[in-house]
């Protein structure tokens, strides 16, 4: 058996989750693996729409009908403001689930506060006045705790 220090498990782990994060490929022990996509692109504001979701992704717009801003996640997001580049809590309107799982979103961060379910294969082109921006986590339901 060799013996690896623990600063060299560490740099081993960085450089692993580096590599994965530039090929875009989801860690299960990560946290998240998002992309938030936004703003302008060649200089004018463009409006992303469902098509712009990749495979194997939840996504979610900041407004109806999956239009303007959005994120796509992997494995889930304790606090959107933590784990996006552009914040995304409270803003999201309309979700779209192209993964295999449901998908639990939360009001609260940490996974805390009301819940709303997303089952694979929804699209939800606008999540209603009581649930309009209120997100601020979101995490794939473990099929045990209720979502």
């Amino acid at each position: 058996m060799v013996n690896v220090s623990a600063r060299t498990r560490i740099a081993v782990s960085t450089a692993v989750a580096a590599l994965a994060a530039a090929a875009g490929l989801a860690l299960p022990a990560a946290p998240a693996t998002a992309g938030p996509v936004a703003g302008p692109v060649g200089g004018a504001a463009r409006q992303y729409d469902l098509h712009d979701c990749p495979n194997d992704r939840m996504c979610a717009w900041e407004h109806a009908y999956h239009q303007g801003k959005f994120i796509y996640m992997a494995v889930g997001c304790h606090d959107f403001g933590a784990c996006f580049a552009s914040d995304f809590s409270n803003r999201a309107t309309s979700l779209y689930n192209d993964t295999g799982v449901t998908w639990c979103f939360y009001t609260g961060t940490g996974y805390t506060g009301h819940r709303y379910a997303v089952s694979p294969g929804a699209q939800i082109a606008n999540v209603g006045l009581s649930w309009n921006d209120r997100f601020r986590s979101a995490h794939v339901w473990d099929g045990w705790h209720t979502c």
